[in-house]
Order: structure tokens, then C-alpha cells, then sequence
């Protein structure tokens, strides 16, 4: 009984300091780049978000920590890198530490009524006190009197399906005034899309579901306003990352990571070093650092083993010089990816290049831009670096000088002005995944296996990454990393044999291919298809690489069958005598999460065998 009434006294207790914190309307966009006018975009037209900017604080190197949502939103409810927690591969569900809480809990812990109408979508089941209410029956006027809220809104209309698919940007256009509305030859076609008027077309659409957002957006406001809430109420408007677009969304270039983001802090929340109304700031921004910044904004200290910083209020901490993106499984495809990157300069790390830049995707496949860069880039109509999305390789390091390129179509990584630079990005790079725990180096069949024996993906044991970086840099040092990469061929750890059996693909060492067909047989299936695909790259093709590669289509695990699809994608019609596997996948009942993806990505692999 003691010990109820403490706790029902803290909660009275909380409620009335509740009454002096501030209301937080949260409104994010999908699949958004900074056009705004508030961002100097003349095309734009964004009332709505360009008044609050006005009133507020404009956070001009504010960035999401992947190219894809359910990553980026695993940062923001989390407050911790993706990369760490497991959940950096889109379309996933992982095992949490039985510890963790995600920010709105805080939130709630000291009085706050916390509800999402929207989107949960973070590869995670969040923890049960993350939330008072979800869903499109929660709303803030549920609360207590008197009770503070935080309300999370997520705007679809912004997302890449109704850029790309017309009838419903046709839909979205219609309810726009006719002469705000942005047409094809208004827009500016980027140098690494080929001018056509079907590109031209789905850039005039995005330009035009950003303004049917900004008008969304004005409700959310025009609300608070008639409930006498604009005063008490702090509004933050983002996007979740890029312009859901070829060769932004899902990439790791400037574009694809840089975001908008508005916050409005009404006067009475203001502080001595609060910026000031219409206030331009440059620090680096992640959007990591949002929850621990609506603590800060609430009086209440972040945990301090959280990734994010707070960059406004009581608790907020200096910016750091580099920020970080990640790129890994999307959907089924994987690209094993990494940058950092500071105010000016853009570094690019792709650990397997072996696989094209860009994977077939169901979501794209519709898209005006895509079809037509395709199909000008096959008939060579479209080539350069501009294209080199559209190759069938990767290019292992990338820099780029954004203020000079902020397109990012010139690699300065082989410049020999840029050495030292490359070396410290580099660096920088390998710090941070040290530092984090960077589960960039396990293949995720194996990410999957050791988080289940461990409990979670971050208690997997860092002495299990610790060489598995300079396995993964040594294709970089050439030949000369031939007897690192032998020796760990016979290492007990799996992970390490993965890396030896790529890299000796990768510099193309015909003098490994025995060593390679020995780990056919590898107890590790991942290694074995690896070992396959290496020895497809060799020009060895025979049928016990098949064979591998077969025991990885059938294995029950969705990891493994969506990597061995992969691969078997990549090697086409060498692997034609695998039909029959594909064409069953094609209807396999799977797990529910990834049914559809290993249905998608066998057939694609299955046109891929057939192709001349």
C-alpha cells in the first residue's frame, strides 16, 4: 500500500509539473528533400512549412541516418544507430535488449499523453510503453485536462507511390489551386537523370505533392490554432529522408540523406540561447537526435548512452564534426554500404561493389524516371558517371566536395589532391563503427543466428567483429592482401571465412579457385554460396557451385534464401539449371515479413537466368 501511494503521488506530482512543459506536434514527411521556399527552392510552394521556418528555427544540415524509412524511423523512436540495434535492414523485425525504451516513454514518465495516428513501421516491435495511443482513433484531445501531449503525424502524400504512380498525383494535383500547380517544363532536370518528359513529369509530380502536403500540414496548425493550443505547443515539421526518387531514395549520396526540418518553440519555452525567430542554423543535425532533443525541450535529461544528442533546449550538447549513413538490405536486395560525412565533404564506403548499385525494387519498377534512365542507358544514350547508378557494379570509395557538387557527380576519391583527405574519411569511417558496433560485417543470415543465441543483435560479442574491417578493406590493398585473406579462410569464425572467400573474388585470384571449391562444402551455408559466387566471378561455374547455391534456396531460413537469390541474380543464366528452385519460390509461403520479398525477388532472379 506504501509503496502505491508513492507512486500514485509521483504521478500527481508529474502531472503538475506536466502543466508547465510544452506540447509537441510532430508532422513528418516521407520521402522529402529540403524543396521549400523557406529553403530557397523558388519552384516550391510551402506556405504552410515556410511560415513556421519564419517563426522558428530552419536546420540547414539536418539528415536522416539511412536513405530508407523503416531504418531512418528506427533512429528517430530509438534514438540509437540502427547499425547497433540490429535494425538497419529494411523490412525486418528484430529482438530488442530487454532494456531498451524508446524516447516517448521519458515522455510519458513525466506526465506526457503520448499518441502516434501513424506509421510503427521501425524493423522493431516497439516496447509496450512507448505509446498512450495508436492509430487513427488516437487523438491529443483523449488526454487529461491539462495533460501535455506529443502527437506524431506522418504524411504519405509525399512518399515516392504517388510521385510515380500518376492517377493518384493526377488525384493529388486536382486539389491544388491551378495556378500554384508546378507543370513538366517548369521543373530542372538533375545531371544524373536523362531529360526526358517522363522524368520531367515525375519531378513536376513530387514538386506538387509537397504543396498538397503543405496544405495538410496548414490543418495540423489551423487546429492547434482554434484550440487555443499554437502558444503551448512546439511543432516540428521533418522529412524521414530524401526524394523518394531513383538513385536518392535508398542511396547514400547528400541528396538522399539531407532532410528538412522546421522546429517552431513558442515565446514562452524560449531561452537566453534559444536561436531566434527566422534563425538559419548550420550545425550537423540527425534526426537521431530528435527524441533526445523533445526531452531536452521538456526540461528532462536524455539517457546518456543514447546516440542522438539533443540540439535545443536545457540539455543540449555540441555538435559533432562528422555525421553517418548506413545502407544496407532493402527489401530484398542488399547493398552493404557506409559514409560519413561533414559541412562540406561526402564520403562513400560500398564493402561489396561485386553487386549492382542499384537492385530491382517492385516498389520502382513503375517509375517514369527509372524506365526511361534504363532504357537510354542500355542503348548508350545515357552513360558517365552520371549513370553509374545504373551499372552492374559498384564503386568501392566515393568523395564528393558538396558545396562544389552537391548532386555528387564528381568522384573525387582518385584524385591525387585528395589523399589525405580520402585517408581521413577513411578513418573516420572505421572509428565510428568501431565505436558503434557497426553489424555491417555480418551478412545477415548471420546477424540473425548470433542475435538468437546471444539474446539480441547488440549483445553479439565485439571480439566476433574485431578483424572482420580489414578482412573487408583488404580487396583495396590488391594482391598484397593475399595471404591475410588465405589465412582467414580457415578461421573458426564464419564471418571472417565470408570475407576471405569474397575478397579473393574481388581481386580475382585464379590461384584461390581450389581453396574456393573447398568451401562449397563450408558449414556455413553463407559461405558456401559466397564461395559459389566467387567462383562464378573466377569464370567456375560447375555443378557443385550449383549445388551450393541450391542447398541456399531451399534452406528454411528467409535470410539465407533472400542472400543466395541475390547472388543468383547477379549470376544469370550460368545459373539457368536452378529454374525449377526459383519457380517454387516464386510461390513460397514464407514467414509473413519477408513472404512477399523472397516471391519478388525469385522472380526477378528467374528472369535473370533467361536472359541472352
Amino acid at each position: 500500500m506504501t509503496r502505491f501511494l508513492a507512486l500514485l503521488l509521483l504521478f500527481f506530482t508529474g502531472l503538475a509539473h506536466a502543466a508547465d512543459r510544452p506540447n509537441f506536434l510532430v508532422i513528418t514527411w516521407e520521402d522529402v528533400s529540403p524543396r521549400f521556399g523557406c529553403y530557397g527552392d523558388k519552384l516550391a510552394h510551402t506556405p504552410a512549412v515556410d511560415q513556421l521556418a519564419a517563426e522558428g528555427i530552419r536546420f540547414d544540415q539536418a539528415y536522416s541516418v539511412s536513405g530508407v524509412c523503416a531504418p531512418s524511423r528506427s533512429s528517430i523512436i530509438s534514438a540509437r544507430w540502427p547499425v547497433s540495434l540490429g535494425s538497419q535492414h529494411m523490412r525486418s523485425e528484430v529482438a530488442l535488449p530487454p532494456n531498451l525504451r524508446c524516447f516517448p516513454a521519458y515522455l510519458r514518465e513525466v506526465g506526457y499523453y503520448c499518441i502516434n495516428p501513424g506509421k510503427l513501421d521501425y524493423n522493431f516491435k516497439a516496447p509496450a510503453d512507448t505509446w498512450d495511443a495508436v492509430g487513427p482513433k488516437a487523438e491529443w484531445s483523449n488526454r487529461q485536462p491539462g495533460q501535455p501531449f506529443l502527437a506524431v503525424y506522418n504524411l504519405v502524400e509525399t512518399h515516392q507511390g504517388p510521385s510515380q504512380r500518376q492517377s493518384t498525383a493526377d488525384r493529388q494535383r486536382e486539389r491544388l489551386p491551378k495556378d500554384i500547380v508546378v507543370t513538366p517544363d517548369q521543373v530542372s532536370v538533375p545531371g544524373y537523370f536523362p531529360d526526358t518528359p517522363g522524368v520531367r513529369q515525375q519531378l513536376a509530380n513530387v514538386y506538387n505533392n509537397i504543396a498538397y502536403a503543405d496544405r495538410i500540414t496548414n490543418g495540423f496548425l489551423k487546429k492547434l490554432r482554434d484550440e487555443g493550443l499554437e502558444d503551448d505547443t512546439i511543432v516540428i515539421v521533418y522529412g524521414d529522408h530524401g526524394d523518394g526518387i531513383p538513385r536518392v531514395k535508398c542511396h547514400l549520396y547528400h541528396e538522399s540523406l539531407r532532410v528538412p526540418l522546421v522546429v517552431k518553440i513558442p515565446a514562452k519555452f524560449r531561452s537566453a540561447d534559444t536561436p531566434a525567430p527566422g534563425s538559419a542554423v548550420d550545425d550537423l543535425v540527425t534526426l537521431m537526435d530528435l527524441g533526445p532533443t523533445l526531452l531536452s525541450l521538456a526540461g528532462v535529461a536524455p539517457p546518456a548512452d543514447w546516440d542522438g544528442r539533443a540540439f535545443l533546449g536545457a540539455h543540449r550538447q555540441p555538435a559533432p564534426p562528422f555525421l553517418y549513413g548506413h545502407r544496407d538490405r532493402i527489401d530484398f536486395f542488399s547493398n552493404d554500404q557506409r559514409c560519413v560525412f561533414d559541412q562540406r565533404w561526402h564520403y562513400i564506403r560500398d564493402f561489396r561493389p561485386d553487386l549492382m548499385p542499384r537492385g530491382p525494387s517492385h516498389s520502382f519498377e513503375i517509375s517514369a524516371i527509372l524506365q526511361d534512365s534504363q532504357r537510354l542507358h542500355q542503348q548508350g544514350k545515357f552513360t558517365g558517371p552520371q549513370a553509374s547508378w545504373l551499372e552492374k557494379t559498384g564503386i568501392p570509395e566515393e568523395l564528393f566536395d558538396t558545396q562544389a557538387d552537391p548532386r555528387c557527380l564528381h568522384n573525387l576519391a582518385t584524385d591525387p589532391a585528395q589523399v589525405e583527405r580520402l585517408a581521413a574519411m577513411r578513418g573516420a569511417l572505421r572509428d565510428w563503427q568501431t565505436r558503434v558496433k557497426d553489424l555491417a560485417f555480418l551478412p545477415e543470415s548471420m546477424q540473425t543466428r548470433l542475435a538468437s543465441e546471444h539474446g539480441s543483435a547488440t549483445a553479439i560479442p565485439a571480439a566476433l567483429l574485431a578483424k572482420l574491417p580489414d578482412l573487408a578493406d583488404a580487396p583495396l590493398q590488391g594482391k598484397t592482401a593475399l595471404p591475410k585473406l588465405n589465412a582467414a579462410l580457415d578461421s573458426s569464425n564464419a564471418a571472417e571465412r565470408f570475407w576471405a572467400v569474397l575478397g579473393l573474388g574481388t581481386i580475382h585470384d585464379t590461384d584461390s579457385i581450389p581453396a574456393l571449391q573447398k568451401h562449397l562444402s563450408d558449414p556455413d551455408l553463407t559461405v558456401a554460396t559466397t564461395a559459389a559466387w566467387s567462383l562464378h566471378r573466377l569464370g567456375q561455374t560447375d555443378t557443385a557451385s550449383l549445388d551450393a547455391l541450391r542447398r541456399g534456396l531451399k534452406n528454411r531460413s528467409p535470410f539465407a534464401q533472400l542472400e543466395t537469390l541475390q547472388l543468383v541474380h547477379h549470376i544469370g543464366p550460368a545459373a539457368a539449371p536452378l529454374k525449377p528452385d526459383l519457380q517454387r519460390l516464386t510461390q513460397a509461403k514464407t514467414p509473413p515479413l519477408y513472404a512477399r520479398q523472397i516471391g519478388y525477388a525469385a522472380e526477378f532472379a528467374l528472369k535473370a537466368t533467361q536472359q541472352k
